[in-house]
Formats: structure tokens, C-alpha cells, sequence
């Protein structure tokens, strides 16, 4: 009734900080409005793609920019004045909700008469996670993944691939329904029109277990079965997935140049797992044991339960090889806050509980708080690393993140080699040079982790200490060193060229020859020609900048929020700079667990059209702006 439609009309406007004045207005969920209706006259909204967001029909018009040509009407509307709001106005008219009918219709007949594009599998995947409707069985299930997916797919993935660098996500082990585990396909890419990177549904797989190749071959079936453009298949993250070396090996066949760029964010947990395994069995075997007294003491220690908490699970390996770096850096930070509590309680336990009693010895040792304190400072670059990815949120802090990490090697080899040793190791990531003992540092000139580690050291009771623990120290940053230079995608150069490329501050100042090595690795270009293209076109860009930096506009530029949309809308299509930015704006963006990423897939605030009924509820009705088209079982006959 009337006073329900009120309701939900102003509850939506409360939520989304909208205007909107009745029901219908709310299909697109967009308004050109100012919030606090202060909008002036003058305020004009020339045609912008971005329309064809949220109104598909809304193409660009013959009579110019003042025009919005609506392919379902084949009529053009003056939205030059009030912009969204026109095209708002337009979809409420009869003339139009009944052409936009009778286009879905036809839309759905094709498709009844086409085979469904995605597996059968995806389907069970969408419909399981996504649905929360009352209507079951197989018909229902295929429609909702239709609906879902929209009327262009997978023709608009196919068209992207063909003009478009993009990445593939690859997540395995995810559930379509009880014991129904699948791999699911995506697709990301940065789309110039819209100026925002977009992540979309391309299909799923079912999992077998201990079939690494066989799920690696069957994610390159997929790509070859839509037909997608292989020349513009630059990057590819594979979560959590143990086929994750077979499915970079099938996907290279496809592309040679491709990059696996898993590793990037995974770096810091290797590299902190590598260099713990190098430190003395008692290290070792001493945090094991007092997470084992914590689990199995029946008296509760406040300072244990702080330390180990509830979320850290017994497993068969060790519980800190399970730990996230950031996760166990707080762990040894705590440890150290309260390691004489630590050795009171354990002095207090009664005296057959022999375990405790060592555990207590353990830790007056001078040697195990030694290199406790060695490795809360060794680990701090791998810690501000991880911490960097998990508070991005954001593309715009890519380039932050590169650079991070290409700063990881230079930090961990000037702790142990010399300087002429630590440049070559960097050129040429030889291990031969980590191992090799005339390229250490002297034990003077170890970094043992700061001037508290070795004030601590030099304590009359720790002296004797002091080779076993130099020793250990030197494993550690060897063994570190190693992983991040093989866990790491791209050399810290490339990186950082990456970094300043996309850095609006400092683009500019990036060197040809970089471009040029970038250009090469990345795949952008594959000829000597293509190569000389890629500068000249560089150099373009260069002089673009320069004269607008003196014409005082750059500035502006490098505070918009994204910096490149209008770089990208000045180039040709076939330009190998362009190509060059889209590859590296496809690059994926923390955080990247899956169901993060799938939220941004599948639950879009984006509000579409659809084939909307004047006899639809308005529960229905609100359903509906979710989808392009409406499931048969919310339309009332």
C-alpha cells in the first residue's frame, strides 16, 4: 500500500543517502542531485559512458554531448540539464518500461535457444552462495546464475580480453553445496570508460582431490572454451591453491610473459617461516612446548591465554608455521612484554610437572631472550610489508605496495654482505654469494637486531653467548634473504619502476630505458618496432606532462583520485603505452581473500535496470534493481 512504499522509499533514502521521490526512481539508485538539494542552475551533465552502468540503454548520441540516445525508444533525450535524473524520468515512462519489455523478452528467447555459456557447476556455485529466494530446482537455479551473470555475459569478457589487459583469479576450495567443492575462474581488469577496476565472474570448476594437473589444465580448457584473448593475458593470483605452480606452468603455455603475482603477497609469511626453520631446535622447540603447557594445563595463566589466545589451532606442524607474520610478531612481542611473569608463573607450578620446570630454565637462559629480542627486529621489514597489504584497500595504494617491496632484499642483504657483494646479489640473485663467508660481514658488523640486542648480549652472564647467536642470526638472514628473492614475482628494480610508473609524483621522472625493460617483461611489447613505439609514445606523455606542470595544471592532476582516467582517455586504442598502464592497473589489490573478492563479484551495490512490473510489490520491486533481469518466479503474471 501507499504508506508501505513511504516507508521503504524513505528508509532506501536514509541508507544510501539518496533523494529519491518514489519507487520507481530507485532502479538506478543514482541521482545528479546534490544531497542537500543545493544543486544550482548552472550545474550542467554532458553524456559520460559512466551512465551505461546503471542504464544500459543509455548510449551516446548523434546530436552530441547535450544528448542521450536510448537504444530502446530509439529516441534522443536532453539530459544536458538534468542528467540522471532525465534518464530516471525517461525509464518510469510507459513508452519505454514497455520497449524494455519487449526487448528483454527477445534477449531471453536468444538465450533459451543458446546453449548456457558457464558450466553447470558455476551455476550450483551462484545459486548456492548468492540465492535466498523460496523457489527451488534445476530451472530456477540456471535462470537466478543467468540473471546474475547478465544478458552480455560472457560476450562482454570476450570483448575485454580482445582490448583489455586482464588478470585471472584463480580460488580453489571453495563450496557450491554440502561435499561440493569447486574452483572458481574471475576476471579482472581496469575498465577506462568507468575509471575503476572491476573483478567479474567467468566460471567455476569442480575439484578433485590430489589433481593439481588436472585442475591446471582444466582452468586453461576454460579460458580457450570462451574464446578470450590470450595476447592480453598478463597477470594471474592463484589463492591458497597447491596446483598453483602446475596452473602458472598450463598458463604460460598460453603466455609466456604472463606474471603469477601470488607472490607478492604472500612474501612475508615465506620469508618469516624461512628464516624461523634456520634458528636452533630449542628455539624452536621452546615455543612448541609453551603453547602445549597452555593447551593442556589445567590451570589457566592470564599472561599464556594474552599470548596464545583462541586462535591459534593444534595442527601437525608447528602451530607458528601456521601463524601469519603480522600474527607472529605480535607473538614474540608479547612474549618478550612479559617474559618474567612468564618465569614466575612457570617457577610456581608444582615441582613433578617437569615440562613447566624446563620451560622455566628455557627462559632465564640469556641465549633464548637474546634471540627473541633479534627477532622482533629482524622481522620488522617483512612486518611493515605485511601490514602495508592489510590495511590497503584500495588500487591507489599499489604503487606504495610495490615499493615496499622491492625495498625487501636491499634491507636484508646490507644486514650480513658487503656493500659490492649485496649489488651483485641484487643483479644477479645468485645463492652462491648468500653462503659464501668471505662476503659477510664481520661479526663486529652483523646486525644483530639494534643496540638493545647487543647491550643485552655484552651482560657478563650473555657473553658466552654471543658466536652461537651471531651464528644463528647469520642462518636466518641467509635463509630470508633466499625465499624473498625466489617468493617475489618481478626483481626489485622492476618494481619499483612499476611503483613510480604508476605514481602520478613521480611518473614523469621515470627513465626511458625503464619503460623500455618494463615494456619488454611485462609482454607489452614484442619487436624491436613495438619497443621504439613504446618510447616514443612515453616521450609523448613526458612533454604532455611538462607542458601542463607549467602551465600549473599537473598538480591538480596528481590529487584527482584517479590520476590515469584522463591520461587513458587520450590515447589511441592501439597505443603501447596505454597497453603498458592497463597492464599494471590490472594488477590485483588486497585485500584478496576469496570471499572478499567474490563480495565485490556478486554482492554490487551497483543498481541495474531491469524488466520491472507496475504490479510487482514493492519487496519485489527492490529485489529486482539487483539484477538486469528478473527470475520468472518474482514476475506476476
Amino acid at each position: 500500500d501507499k504508506s508501505s512504499r513511504f516507508y521503504v522509499v524513505s528508509w532506501i533514502n536514509r541508507l544510501l543517502k539518496t533523494n529519491f521521490k518514489d519507487v520507481r526512481e530507485m532502479v538506478s539508485g543514482d541521482s545528479d542531485k546534490e544531497m542537500d538539494g543545493s544543486a544550482t542552475k548552472t550545474k550542467t551533465f554532458p553524456y559520460t559512458e559512466k551512465w551505461k552502468e546503471d542504464f544500459d540503454w543509455a548510449d551516446r548520441s548523434t546530436l552530441g554531448e547535450q544528448h542521450t540516445y536510448c537504444s530502446f525508444c530509439h529516441t534522443n533525450l536532453n539530459t544536458f540539464r538534468k542528467g540522471i535524473a532525465e534518464l530516471q524520468r525517461h525509464m518510469s515512462t510507459n513508452k519505454h518500461i514497455t520497449r524494455a519489455k519487449r526487448f528483454l523478452s527477445s534477449q531471453r528467447k536468444c538465450h533459451v535457444a543458446e546453449p548456457f555459456p558457464c558450466s553447470d557447476t558455476a551455476v550450483r556455485f551462484i545459486y548456492n552462495r548468492c540465492y535466498t529466494g523460496s523457489a527451488k530446482g534445476e530451472q530456477v537455479s540456471r535462470h537466478f546464475a543467468h540473471c546474475k551473470l547478465g544478458l552480455k555475459y560472457p560476450k562482454n569478457l570476450i570483448s575485454v580480453s580482445k582490448h583489455t589487459p586482464y588478470c585471472v583469479y584463480i580460488y580453489e576450495g571453495l563450496t557450491a553445496g554440502k561435499n561440493d567443492i569447486v574452483t572458481v575462474v574471475l576476471l579482472g581488469f581496469y575498465d577506462p570508460g568507468s575509471s575503476i577496476h572491476r573483478i567479474c565472474f567467468l566460471d567455476a570448476l569442480q575439484s578433485e582431490d590430489g589433481a593439481e594437473d588436472q585442475t591446471a589444465a582444466a582452468v586453461v580448457q576454460t579460458l580457450k572454451r570462451f574464446e578470450l584473448s590470450t595476447d592480453n593475458l598478463a597477470v594471474c593470483y592463484i589463492g591458497n591453491s597447491e596446483a598453483s605452480e602446475q596452473i602458472c606452468s598450463h598458463l604460460r603455455e598460453l603466455n609466456p610473459k604472463i606474471i603469477a603475482l601470488g607472490g607478492l603477497y604472500t612474501v612475508a609469511d615465506a620469508a618469516y617461516h624461512a628464516g624461523v626453520r634456520e634458528l636452533s631446535s630449542q628455539v624452536q622447540e621452546l615455543m612448541v612446548n609453551l603453547h602445549a603447557h597452555y593447551s593442556s594445563c589445567s590451570m589457566k595463566n592470564d599472561n599464556l591465554k594474552a599470548l596464545f589466545g583462541s586462535d591459534i589451532s593444534k595442527n601437525s606442524n608447528p602451530f607458528y608455521l601456521n601463524m601469519s607474520c603480522l600474527r607472529f610478531c605480535q607473538l614474540i612481542k608479547k612474549m618478550l612484554e612479559m617474559w618474567s611473569d612468564l618465569i614466575l608463573y612457570l617457577s610456581s607450578c608444582p615441582q613433578d610437572d617437569k615440562k613447566a620446570k624446563s620451560l622455566c630454565s628455557q627462559l632465564k637462559d640469556p641465549k633464548f631472550k637474546a634471540t627473541f629480542m633479534f627477532l622482533e627486529q629482524g622481522l620488522k621489514p617483512l612486518e611493515k610489508f605485511q601490514r602495508q597489504i592489510q590495511e590497503s584497500n584500495s588500487p591507489a595504494n599499489i604503487p606504495l605496495i610495490l615499493e615496499e617491496a622491492s625495498t625487501l632484499l636491499s634491507t636484508y642483504t646490507s644486514c650480513f654482505l658487503h656493500h659490492n657483494a649485496a649489488t651483485r646479489y641484487l643483479k644477479e640473485h645468485d645463492t652462491e654469494i648468500l653462503k659464501n663467508k668471505t662476503f659477510h660481514l664481520s661479526s663486529q658488523d652483523l646486525n644483530l637486531g639494534g643496540k638493545a640486542v647487543e647491550d643485552f648480549l655484552k651482560r657478563d652472564e650473555a657473553t658466552e653467548e654471543l658466536p652461537q647467536i651471531q651464528e644463528e642470526v647469520l642462518l636466518f638472514y641467509v635463509a630470508v634473504t633466499g625465499c624473498i628473492a625466489e617468493v617475489l614475482p618481478l626483481g626489485d628494480l622492476v618494481l619499483k619502476n612499476i611503483a613510480h610508473v604508476l605514481n602520478p609524483q613521480t611518473s614523469v621522472k621515470v627513465k626511458k630505458v625503464a619503460v623500455e625493460e618494463l615494456g619488454t617483461q611485462l609482454g607489452v611489447c614484442k619487436s624491436p618496432e613495438e619497443v621504439r613505439q613504446l618510447k616514443k609514445e612515453f616521450s609523448e606523455y613526458h612533454l604532455a606532462e611538462d607542458g601542463e606542470s607549467k602551465e600549473g595544471m599537473t598538480g591538480g592532476r596528481r590529487l584527482e583520485k584517479n590520476p590515469w582516467a584522463n591520461v587513458l582517455k587520450g590515447t589511441e586504442p592501439t597505443s603501447l603505452f596505454r597497453k603498458l598502464v592497463l597492464t599494471l592497473l590490472s594488477f590485483p589489490c588486497p585485500p584478496l581473500d576469496a570471499q572478499h573478492v567474490l563480495s565485490q563479484v556478486f554482492d554490487r551495490t551497483l543498481w541495474k535496470f531491469c524488466n520491472f512490473s507496475k504490479h510487482l510489490t514493492c519487496k519485489q520491486l527492490i529485489l529486482c534493481s539487483w539484477y538486469f533481469c528478473v527470475p520468472s518466479g518474482f514476475r506476476q503474471q
